[in-house]
């Protein structure tokens, strides 16, 4: 897995999600240096946990299935 530090990461998939963690609009907790969100990032909530229909971007996961 790649962590970051100083950029939020998925509390889900441990992914970085490309937002400096002084920029991210939500909850976060901290393990040691790296910072997690709170929350499943958005491919989490619909590839993973189906909490959520599609993507907002574009996400390979989307194209592999034909949803994008």
């Amino acid at each position: 897995m790649l962590y970051r530090e100083n950029e939020v990461n998925c509390g889900h998939c441990h992914e970085p999600q490309g937002i400096p963690a002084d920029d991210h609009n939500g909850e976060t907790y901290k393990d040691g240096e790296v910072t997690f969100t709170s929350e499943p990032c958005m491919r989490c909530r619909v590839h993973s946990l189906g909490t959520q229909e599609r993507c907002d971007d574009d996400c390979p996961d989307c194209e592999d299935h034909g949803d994008g």
